[in-house]
């Protein structure tokens, strides 16, 4: 798909005849970014929406899961209360600065991310009764393989590989709560470190997580070395889907401190020098980053009738990119 870049802000103004009223009707086709952003990239443009981007090791491909609301389950409906109510759910690639993309895996899989030799991917299956942690090879010839043969909790997801490529952090639910845990590649040794959502991982021997605090989610680190928890983000707003950088010296996550729609926003690993890189109207969030320091990122800009903004839901949403202005 050829990648385009887009001006920050379309307006379109529709005038009467002489003499009468100017109507304004604001239609945004791009998401508005803050002067600490630069060069802002449309991803992709196709119907279904997609969601969860992350970028491979060696910066040139990109994997993420669509939602394809046309598929409805076997009963009929679109959201059963079985599992079959994942199968709308599936896994592709793109090539980095090249058309088209690659379905890599089929229905009931989600949130995928690459290993460390950029050729293999891991992520959720829901097909079972209880999703759990599989992998493929992106050449697609693969297939479908477990990680382990059972699930480890009652949903497994979100699964990354560490750097050196030998631990795998994920998170899954146990009689509702949602915990970190790591195991080795293998599936052995499994370890429930700390309650959380979706995990990241650092070169420095650390993950990054989310955790709610109150009625808020907020961002928090854990020290693999030492066992420790840190919060790192505060505020009566929610904090969400932190991503370290590949060199760990930066945090990006999304926010709704600056109103009720999240934003794109990157920290100093400690929390330090919040900066904020989307803003507006849009609801822009899922952010990753590239080894170039490239953010990845969802938005549902465009979506909507002409002329509006389906304001805070994912009904659409749209892969883009912007490279932040970062602090030293």
């Amino acid at each position: 798909m050829k990648q385009i870049i887009l001006p920050l802000i379309i307006a379109i103004v529709i005038s009467s005849c002489a003499g009468s009223n100017k109507v304004v009707v604001t239609n945004r086709e791009t998401p508005s970014t803050t002067g600490n952003a630069q060069s802002l990239v449309r991803i992709t443009s196709d119907p279904v929406p997609e969601f969860y981007p992350k970028v491979s090791p060696d910066g040139k491909k990109l994997i993420f899961h669509v939602r394809d609301d046309s598929k409805k389950s076997t009963d009929g409906s679109l959201y059963s209360l079985s599992t079959d109510r994942f199968k709308k759910w599936s896994i592709m690639l793109i090539n980095l600065g090249q058309p088209g993309r690659t379905p890599l895996v089929g229905e009931f899989t989600q949130c995928p991310s690459f290993y460390p030799d950029s050729k293999t991917i891991i992520y959720s299956y829901m097909k079972p009764s209880k999703p759990t942690i599989a992998k493929s090879q992106i050449d697609g010839l693969s297939g479908i393989n477990y990680v382990t043969s059972n699930s480890m909790g009652d949903f497994d997801s979100a699964p990354v590989v560490s750097p050196d490529g030998k631990k795998i952090a994920f998170s899954t639910t146990f009689s509702g709560s949602s915990q970190i845990c790591t195991m080795d590649m293998n599936g052995m040794n499994i370890t429930i470190l700390t309650e959380g959502f979706k995990p990241g991982w650092s070169p420095k021997n650390k993950l990054v997580y989310s955790k709610l605090v109150g009625k808020y989610e907020q961002v928090f680190t854990y020290d693999l070395l030492t066992g420790q928890s840190t919060q790192i983000t505060q505020g009566e707003y929610n904090n969400t889907d932190p991503s370290f950088s590949f060199d760990g010296r930066y945090i990006t996550f999304s926010s709704t401190r600056d109103n009720e729609n999240e934003q794109i926003f990157v920290m100093h690993e400690d929390g330090s020098n919040i900066v904020q890189l989307t803003q507006g109207s849009t609801r822009n969030g899922m952010p990753c980053f590239g080894p170039d320091q490239t953010i990845y990122f969802c938005s549902n800009a465009a979506s909507g009738k002409k002329g509006t903004i389906d304001k805070l839901s994912w009904t659409s949403a749209d892969i883009w990119s912007i490279k932040p202005v970062l602090s030293r």
